[in-house]
């Protein structure tokens, strides 16, 4: 399942959808009402979505030691 990084206004009919990352570790739209999917492929395309994006609440899970430092590889590595 993709990690869903905030929640943004549907571009095409303003209901709250979902920011997920790509296998790319850029960023996506997801609508459920209207059933669409943005991508962002430029970096300026992606600072606009992550400047009015209302970030996810962290999903807490047990890492073991050693893990890479949370952030790495990113959405936000793009800006």
């Amino acid at each position: 399942m993709p990690k869903v990084i905030g929640y943004v206004e549907c571009p095409d009919c303003g209901e709250r959808c979902e920011v997920r990352e790509a296998k790319t570790g850029k960023p996506y739209v997801v609508c459920d009402e209207c059933g669409v999917q943005h991508f962002y492929r430029s970096k300026k395309g992606i600072q606009r979505l992550m400047q009015r994006m209302q970030r996810a609440e962290p999903q807490r899970k047990a890492e073991p030691a050693g893990a890479a430092e949370a952030g790495e590889g990113d959405v936000l590595g793009w800006l």
